[in-house]
C-alpha cells in the first residue's frame, strides 16, 4: 500500500516518478522515430540506386522523339537540321533530336529516350562532325549513294536509323560512351557502310558520327 501511494501523482515522490516515466518514454520515441527516418531514407537511397535498372528494362521515362520507320532510304524523308553558327558560338544549340533504343554494354546500361545532336564545338557535335568527319559523309554521299542529294541527309537517315535499330553496341568505360553500330544498304539490298555513332552513356547525347567502310 505505501509503495503504491508513492507512485501517486499527489505525491512527491509519485510526481518525481511520473516525471521520470515520461523522460524514459518520450526518448524511447524519440529514438523509434529517429530509426524509422534512417530506415526510410536508407530505402529511398536504394530506389535511387536501382532506379537506372528499371529504366534500363522499360521502367524509366518515355523518349520524346519517336523512332524512324525502318524504311530505306529513298523513300525515307530527312528532317531538316538546324543552322549552327561558326567557331561554336552557340554550342547548346539543338540542330536534331533522335530516337535512341535501350543500350546496355558490358556493366553499363541507358534506357531508351532521346539522343540530341547540338551544335557543340571542335570535340562534339555538328561542328565536330562537319569539321572531322564531313569529307567521309561527302564522300559517300556523293559516290556511294547518289540518291542521297546530301551528305546531311544521308548523315540524318544514317544516324536515326543506327540508333533507333543498333546492330552492335559497344561501352568505352574511359570516356562513358557507347559506340553504336549499323551496317546500310541501298534500298536494293547492296551493303553500302557501317555508321558508328558514339553517344554519352549518361544521357545519350550524340558525340560524333560518321561512315566505315572498312
Amino acid at each position: 500500500m505505501a509503495h503504491q501511494r508513492a507512485l501517486g501523482l499527489d505525491t512527491p515522490a509519485g510526481a518525481r516518478n511520473f516525471s521520470r516515466f515520461l523522460a524514459t518514454k518520450a526518448h524511447d520515441i524519440t529514438r523509434v522515430l529517429a530509426a524509422t527516418a534512417a530506415e526510410s531514407q536508407a530505402g529511398a537511397a536504394r530506389l535511387r540506386s536501382l532506379a537506372s535498372s528499371y529504366q534500363a528494362v522499360g521502367f524509366g521515362p518515355k523518349p520524346q522523339e519517336p523512332p524512324p520507320d525502318p524504311v530505306p532510304f529513298p523513300p525515307y524523308q530527312p528532317k531538316v537540321w538546324a543552322a549552327c553558327r561558326a567557331r561554336g558560338q552557340d554550342p547548346d544549340k539543338v540542330v536534331r533530336t533522335f530516337h535512341h533504343a535501350p543500350m546496355s554494354a558490358r556493366f553499363r546500361s541507358l534506357p531508351a529516350g532521346d539522343s540530341v545532336l547540338y551544335c557543340g564545338n571542335d570535340k562534339y557535335g555538328l561542328l565536330h562532325i562537319q569539321a572531322k568527319h564531313g569529307r567521309q559523309w561527302h564522300d559517300i554521299a556523293d559516290a556511294r549513294w547518289p540518291s542521297a542529294g546530301n551528305w546531311r541527309y544521308l548523315a540524318d537517315y544514317a544516324i536515326g536509323a543506327t540508333l533507333a535499330y543498333p546492330e552492335r553496341v559497344e561501352y568505352n568505360q574511359d570516356n562513358d560512351t557507347f559506340a553504336v553500330y549499323r551496317r546500310m544498304s541501298l534500298p536494293d539490298g547492296r551493303y553500302v557502310f557501317t555508321t558508328r555513332v558514339i553517344i554519352s552513356a549518361r544521357d545519350g547525347k550524340i558525340i560524333t558520327a560518321f561512315p566505315q567502310t572498312t
